[in-house]
């Protein structure tokens, strides 16, 4: 047996007859970290697992997740016949090890068993922890004392790691200190290189115990560790080299990993070897990935729409910003083949499947497959299906592909009836937000902007789904001017699909593909799901905040609510850059400018880059006009920079319901906005008309917010006012439009906005980043039926009603408002919901799109 490991073993050997001495060579009150806690691959901070905890109780709460560790030791030589072995467990914040050695000397047998448990807290940038530990066995012999653990570590970046942790004798007034610190040159775990050292006042030597060591992760699940140990006398130096390997890499593996070290004198003799064996949250692991690659299939439903935010239960429905995610995520697993898609039930608006398509597109790309199941399909969901490699169509199916049509209802005739006085106060060309309520057809200038549009979407549809099922633009026309519906086996004929089937049969699609039988796993068995960060400290942030429905302070975009998000934001260390994804028609504007102000002051600290959604024009335009970029869709509704308002007043509905109303004024405009107030139902109708007077100052008034509108929208897009007003007058324009005339940046989605956000913010292309979602409306649950406002009070009213059109129109009013406190929208009468909001700002001007305007859900 080599003479270094006769001096490891010697303070143990001489302990039974002498314990002072055995005290005096690190056995004492509390056992050095060198001799006793070699099990550690390597420093505690530098590699989270739970055996560092029992060095450092802050290192548990870096865990991120539990995990359960047995080391055990063998020796070159039976020497005295020395057994060491060690059980350590982690769980995030809890912690618990037991230190086993045993030595057979002339006078028997002696042995020592350390315990110690621990709790922590703390964030991915700072943790601590408190611990205790005890003995059992021959502490007396071996000296032991009962200890109290305190930790500390700090991970300020993706580069440097820091801990410290002091052990303190609750018997004897002992100490010992351990200090270690680790770098990570690449900012990832491929590459480690820490070091520790040990300062105790059992020490009765001058020589200071410490370690400096690397670790290697090439593949990932494979790592190659060195260390050096300097002595302190009571143990010579040594080195070890040794590796750990991680099993996977199939679908939710990478559970287990074993390790083996052996360790070496200064003259390279072996002198013992640590085995370890653990178990616990699954680590990444590549050796084998040769072995692993294309071995299954990501399955996902689409059923319902893909709302930005879900309600917390009942609600089965996958938010956009996941899906999206999630096909990323099978793109960058190796071990996934391709993407089955179950499209049954889908109701996706143009825009959600405009970005799903995309994110498919880009799949594929890298040679992965799509496979795509419908069974009764419209213009959306063909739109997003065309994608695929093969799509499978219910035998029983159906198919209806109309193309696009843009219409409104003009209702000027019934709010006569009604017996209600209605001004449109319109200077500006396009802005044709009150026609519904004033005129009986379209004017011309609203029908070039609409025809525009429309002819956006079909080229869209058309030239995306001709190359996605490789025939020419012509075949699509054909499709959709001389067939428009379909049988299953009709679509078959005409190449929409590629086979008939139920969804079963998708996995016999994904084998013809494949050259062979692929399983299916869902979103949690995905590598970025499965397995869990490794990264230091706090990763950089981009924020993802919502600005949805109509802009308002405390409802639609709730742009009191938002301000203090984004001021939060603008403060918060880690977040990089902030994207606001806007999905609005407007409003007031006031509450644009509110969001646009602090979207200003966000500006001065980071970047702030807009996602366009369905619809971002008028306040929504306002919205997005602050910021470093703005990314739209190609059919995004845009623009409509422009201002608009009206008069609404009692031309009669008061003596229909047999409502009068008197007033006592002082001052010459006073009774302008006295109103009558039906009973219960929470309308004012001003009693009389405005003056020429009147009129005229509202109007000035207008045309003094649509200047400023103007200066801002130039000044924000480094524009001229004169070229601003040419793009203004309230015209809507299409993101592919709005692109070429300068009003948007680029086109794409919300990933396309996150990218340009890491971009600007200068984060690396290979660096973690964590997107985190704020605003945008989320309850407790969703109701499991369609309306769920008929169970509002107010519908009752409504039901029993006997006031005619108007309390028609009133009670859909309430209906409206009960609805958006349930995440649901009111399905039909337009119209009728944009004339409530002319009543509730009746001669304020507005930044609003008229509500025909916004996306339907499904293929209508």
């Amino acid at each position: 047996m080599s003479k270094r490991l006769v001096c490891l073993l010697a303070a143990a050997i001489v302990a039974g007859s002498a314990p002072d001495d055995a005290r005096a060579q690190g056995y004492g009150a509390i056992p050095s970290y060198y001799q006793s806690l070699d099990f550690n691959l390597t420093s505690p901070s530098a590699f989270t697992e739970a055996v560092g905890g029992f060095a450092n109780p802050s290192i548990y709460p870096m865990m991120p997740g539990g995990e359960f560790e047995f080391y055990w030791s063998t020796f070159d030589e039976a020497f005295h016949d020395p057994k060491r072995w060690g059980i350590f467990t982690g769980l995030e914040n809890l912690g618990f090890g037991a230190n086993y050695a045993k030595l057979r000397l002339p006078t028997g047998d002696v042995s020592i068993t350390d315990y110690r448990i621990a709790v922590g807290g703390g964030t991915k940038r700072s943790t601590f922890g408190l611990g205790y530990g005890w003995s059992g066995g021959d502490e007396g012999t071996f000296g032991r004392d009962d200890l109290i653990q305190a930790g500390l570590t700090l991970r300020p970046n993706s580069l440097l790691s820091l801990s410290g942790s002091f052990n303190f004798s609750a018997d004897s007034g002992k100490n010992q200190q351990l200090v270690d610190a680790a770098i990570r040159p690449l900012g990832n775990d491929k590459v480690t290189i820490f070091g520790d050292v040990e300062f105790s006042s059992n020490d009765l030597s001058s020589a200071t115990p410490w370690s400096v060591g690397a670790m290697l992760e090439v593949p990932a699940g494979l790592k190659i560790v060195g260390r050096w140990f300097e002595g302190d006398g009571a143990f010579e130096d040594a080195f070890s080299v040794g590796l750990a390997y991680t099993l996977g890499p199939h679908y939710q593996q990478g559970v287990i990993r074993g390790s083996a070290v052996p360790r070496f004198d200064d003259d390279s003799n072996h002198t013992l070897t640590n085995w370890g064996l653990r178990a616990g949250y699954p680590e990444r692991s590549d050796l084998m990935k040769p072995l692993a690659e294309d071995r299954g299939y990501y399955q996902m439903s689409l059923k319902g729409s893909a709302p930005y935010t879900t309600f917390r239960y009942f609600d089965t429905r996958t938010p956009l910003a996941q899906i999206l995610k999630s096909i990323d995520d099978a793109r960058e697993d190796y071990r996934v083949a391709g993407v089955a898609i179950n499209l049954s039930g889908a109701k996706l608006s143009r825009g959600a499947a405009w970005e799903i398509r995309e994110r498919l597109g880009e799949l594929r790309a890298t040679g992965k497959h799509v496979v795509v199941f419908v069974d009764e399909f419209g213009m959306s969901t063909y739109y997003l299906a065309s994608v695929a490699d093969r799509i499978v169509m219910d035998p029983e199916g159906y198919a209806i592909l109309p193309g696009y049509a843009i219409g409104r209802t003009y209702i000027a005739n019934m709010i006569e009836k009604i017996g209600l006085g209605i001004e449109e106060w319109r200077f500006l060309k396009y802005k044709s937000a009150m026609e519904s309520l004033v005129r009986h057809e379209m004017s011309e200038s609203d029908r070039e902007q609409r025809q525009a549009l429309v002819d956006q979407f079909y080229a869209t549809f058309r030239d995306d789904v001709a190359q996605g099922r490789r025939v020419d633009a012509k075949t699509v026309d054909r499709w959709i001017d001389e067939v428009t519906l379909f049988t299953a086996q009709q679509a078959l004929d005409e190449k929409l699909v590629d086979e008939l089937g139920r969804w079963e049969e998708v996995t016999e699609a994904a084998k013809v593909l494949e050259g062979g039988k692929q399983p299916f796993v869902n979103r949690s068995a995905l590598a970025n799901e499965w397995y869990p960060s490794k990264a230091w400290g706090e990763r950089p942030q981009i924020a993802v905040v919502y600005a949805i429905g109509p802009c308002a302070m405390d409802s639609g975009i709730q742009a009191r609510k938002l301000e203090n998000i984004l001021r939060r934001l603008r403060d918060d260390r880690d977040t990089k850059a902030i994207v606001l994804r806007v999905d609005s028609p407007g409003g007031s504007p006031v509450a644009s400018d509110v969001v646009a102000n602090q979207l200003r002051r966000c500006m001065e600290k980071k970047p702030v880059v807009i996602s366009q959604g369905d619809v971002a024009a008028s306040g929504g335009y306002w919205l997005s006009m602050v910021s470093n970029q703005i990314v739209a869709q190609p059919t995004t509704i845009t623009g409509s920079i422009g201002v608009i308002s009206g008069w609404v007043w009692d031309k009669g509905v008061g003596e229909k319901l047999g409502m009068e109303g008197d007033f006592v004024e002082a001052g010459e405009h006073a009774d302008l906005f006295f109103s009558l107030r039906p009973p219960f139902l929470p309308v004012a109708i001003p009693h009389r008309t405005v003056t020429d007077e009147e009129r005229e100052r509202a109007i000035n008034g207008m045309k003094s917010m649509y200047s400023s509108f103007v200066r801002a929208v130039a000044k924000n897009r480094s524009m001229t006012n004169e070229r601003v007003e040419e793009l203004a007058q309230g015209r809507v324009w299409t993101g592919v439009e709005a692109k070429n005339n300068g009003l948007v940046d680029r086109i794409g989605g919300l990933h396309a906005a996150i990218q340009v956000a890491r971009e600007l913010a200068e984060i690396g292309p290979r660096d973690e980043v964590k997107v985190v979602e704020y605003g945008g409306k989320r309850g407790l649950f969703r109701l499991p039926f369609e309306t769920p406002s008929l169970f509002s009070p107010w519908s009752a009213i409504a039901s029993v009603a006997t006031f005619g059109a108007y309390q028609s129109l009133v009670a859909r009013e309430l209906l409206a408002e009960s609805a958006e406190e349930s995440d649901k929208s009111v399905p039909d009468d337009y119209d009728l919901v944009y004339l409530q909001q002319i009543i509730r700002n009746n001669g304020r001007g507005l930044c609003l799109l008229p509500p025909d305007y916004l996306p339907r859900e499904g293929d209508r």
